[in-house]
């Protein structure tokens, strides 16, 4: 079993709708990380352990 943050997850799956509106913004892997992690420090945490977490979540 694995512990995740959901959050990391729904982060990454919006990434390239956001860079893509944002045509300006940089699409290495080192910045799509620093914009991840700067999405990631202003969104609250949300720890899940299983696949059926993740579905209560949504």
């Amino acid at each position: 079993m694995e512990i995740k943050n959901y959050m990391e997850i729904l982060v990454m799956e919006k990434l390239d709708i956001v860079i893509k509106a944002n045509r300006t913004t940089c699409n290495c892997k080192r910045c799509r990380y620093d914009i991840a992690a700067l999405a990631l420090n202003s969104l609250p945490t949300r720890y899940v352990a299983t696949s059926s977490g993740q579905h209560i979540l949504k």
